[in-house]
């Protein structure tokens, strides 16, 4: 469960970083057009997604871990 954990942190961490990038792009394009909007959008959507799964797996585990402890004390 604790990897669990360390995973999807790293994962929602990677989420924020790539997010970034991508808002970093929009606000500056090396190349001017619609296509590379469109692709950076759909990039800020993937990344969403991504850091929800994430945080899903990390509030599952969270709640394992204390089902666990609850079963212990």
């Amino acid at each position: 469960m604790i990897h669990a954990l360390s995973t999807a942190n790293q994962g929602m961490k990677t989420a924020v970083t790539q997010q970034a990038q991508s808002a970093q792009r929009i606000a500056n394009p090396n190349k001017s057009g619609e296509d590379n909007l469109a692709k950076e959008m759909v990039k800020q959507i993937e990344t969403e997604n991504n850091f929800s799964a994430n945080a899903a797996v990390a509030k599952t585990a969270n709640e394992m871990l204390g089902s666990v402890i609850d079963l212990v004390s």
